[in-house]
């Protein structure tokens, strides 16, 4: 299952912060008088500090009112300051991600011969150290970025058995692939996909128990093995 990025998850909950500044400013004011359409918008205005044509349950606002609205222009700027930081940092991650994606695809586009490791985690990570014994050029495939990233290979993050996933790491040029991934039934249908896109492939095949194994020993697939 992929996770949501540092990135993602900060604009989820700078998002949460401004919803819950709006929501509690909105329900603070009808309390203090206003109709629920003119909470919102005294709200709204409010936390933008944009502060024009202020509305109020009376002729002059109460001291309740002043200081409700005092505190929410304090939270308020405090939450959108947030998630303005949030917004510009995502782009600028977003921007490095880009440019960093595009020059692992340089990095694999160059690879012949190379090693794919179809799922980081235990078995895939022991694969990964021996694979890197005997080949200096190992991709890694993995759903978690934290994952892919940090194995220290080139990596790509996604599903292993898309078609598209396994060409943009180079299957038609690899000399081996191995499936470690945590179902048996993904593993078989990555196999396979593999055999298909390139036949002379050598595949390894992790498997869980031995009924899995038996299923895998009668494919197409140079070596099963029961971690």
């Amino acid at each position: 299952m992929r996770t949501a990025s540092p990135s993602a998850r900060r604009a989820g909950l700078a998002a949460a912060v401004v919803t819950l500044i709006l929501a509690v400013g909105t329900v603070g004011y009808m309390l203090l008088g206003l109709a629920a359409l003119d909470a919102l918008y005294q709200t709204a205005i409010t936390v933008t500090t944009v502060g024009f044509n202020e509305i109020t349950p009376g002729d002059e606002p109460t001291t309740a009112y002043r200081l409700f609205t005092l505190a929410l222009v304090l939270a308020g700027v405090t939450a959108v300051l947030f998630a303005a930081g949030v917004f510009v940092d995502s782009l600028v991650e977003n921007r490095t991600e880009s440019r960093r994606g595009r020059r692992m695809r340089r990095e694999i586009d160059k690879m012949s011969g190379h090693v794919i490791v179809c799922g980081y985690g235990r078995v895939g990570r022991a694969v990964g150290a021996r694979a890197a014994v005997l080949s200096d050029n190992v991709v890694v495939i993995d759903e978690d970025e934290a994952a892919a990233a940090g194995s220290g290979f080139a990596h790509l993050v996604g599903d292993a058995t898309q078609d598209d996933t396994l060409a943009d790491a180079g299957v038609m040029r690899a000399a081996a692939l191995v499936a470690a991934l945590p179902s048996d039934a993904a593993n078989l249908f990555l196999a396979v996909s593999a055999r298909q896109l390139n036949p002379a492939l050598r595949i390894v095949c992790r498997a869980n128990d031995h009924d899995s194994a038996r299923k895998l020993r009668g494919m197409e697939i140079d070596k099963v093995v029961e971690p």
